[in-house]
């Protein structure tokens, strides 16, 4: 690897290990390859671009035969804010493909999605660090990175996209080598896989222990931890890329309902929180802002100040559970202590 590269790989380290949480920017937008620029094309390229958005915004596998889904890719273009061809040099042949590129309206996705009773998932996302093994017919146990198997792990960070998931893959540099083995992968170890992970500051961990047998098929076993909780699953595959995406969709599947705005939970009668150690008005500016402009809050009013603590009632678009850990996310409130009762969650705020 060239002096550049690592230096770039450097900075990029210390930056993730800055970060919790990342921003989506690019949510409700989807790009299609298509043939030419005809407006039967368009139509399948949009009705497919519309489905690719649902499964991001939603972290759910939504099929074509779903019937809403099926009636709204009938008529794409009703949730369309714009579209524009472009041409792409296609990786390694050199030649050139067009695609259509396509932004959708948030708010009529979001309609479509909460009618098809599937969660919304905000674009602040939980980041998490995928640590592979994989073990074949002729291949010792040996771990997967970005400095050791760059087009492999190319080829995972382009398949999280399209579930609108942030990955942190390990570069497997000496410093990474030192703290951990293969051994701790693929037994799915937590203890040592987190040390080693601390550096990238995610919010979750993936491990992943991959198996190429003799018929040249994949198996899996992936687990899942977050928040100190743990979760299994297995998955299998005809090839090495299903088998990356069945991973990948067991994780959204997982994430997503965590951290999506249930509309059908509301919280009716609100909450109370008191945010403390606010010592300039303009803090209490700061935290009004922030509040209202969360996807988790329906509605934000000042309940009472006093002193340096204020008082806020909120309309959570979901229920207590999520609230707290799109907060959380975020680090913008930190807990300090409990309330005067149950009911009101206390706070410091960190600008």
């Amino acid at each position: 690897m060239s002096a550049i590269r690592r230096c770039i790989l450097f900075i990029v380290c210390l930056w993730i290990g800055s970060v919790k949480s990342i921003l989506i920017t690019d949510l409700y937008e989807a790009s299609v390859t298509v043939a030419s620029r005809s407006a039967e094309e368009r139509q399948q390229a949009l009705a497919s671009a519309l489905q690719q958005v649902l499964i991001k915004v939603s972290g759910s596998s939504v099929p074509a035969t779903h019937s809403q889904l099926r009636s709204a890719m009938e008529s794409p273009e009703n949730y369309v804010k714009l579209f524009q061809y472009q041409e792409m040099m296609s990786a390694g042949a050199g030649n050139k493909t067009l695609q259509l590129a396509v932004q959708f309206q948030p708010d009529a996705i979001n309609a479509l999605a909460t009618r098809m009773k599937l969660p919304i998932w905000p674009a602040n996302r939980p980041l998490t660090m995928m640590w592979l093994a994989m073990e074949g017919p002729n291949q010792p146990k040996h771990l997967l990175g970005t400095e050791t198997d760059p087009e492999l792990m190319d080829q995972l960070q382009a398949l999280a996209k399209t579930w609108g998931i942030p990955l942190a893959i390990p570069v497997l540099d000496l410093s990474e080598v030192s703290q951990i083995t293969v051994t701790e992968v693929w037994e799915q170890s937590p203890e040592g896989v987190q040390q080693a992970s601390a550096r990238y500051g995610s919010d979750a961990l993936l491990m992943g222990r991959l198996s190429n047998t003799a018929n040249d098929s994949w198996k899996a076993t992936w687990k899942l931890i977050i928040n100190e909780e743990a979760d299994s699953w297995e998955t299998q595959a005809a090839d090495f890329s299903s088998m990356l995406q069945t991973g990948l969709q067991g994780l959204a599947e997982r994430l997503g309902p965590r951290f999506a705005m249930q509309n059908q939970r509301t919280t009716s009668e609100g909450l109370l929180i008191e945010v403390v150690a606010l010592s300039e008005y303009q803090q209490y500016l700061q935290v009004m802002r922030y509040l209202q402009q969360l996807p988790q809050v329906r509605a934000v009013r000042v309940a009472k100040l006093s002193g340096d603590t204020c008082t806020v009632w909120i309309l959570p678009t979901g229920d207590v559970p999520t609230f707290k850990q799109a907060v959380a996310l975020d680090r913008h409130l930190v807990p300090v202590q409990t309330g005067p009762t149950e009911s009101v969650l206390r706070y410091r705020f960190l600008p």
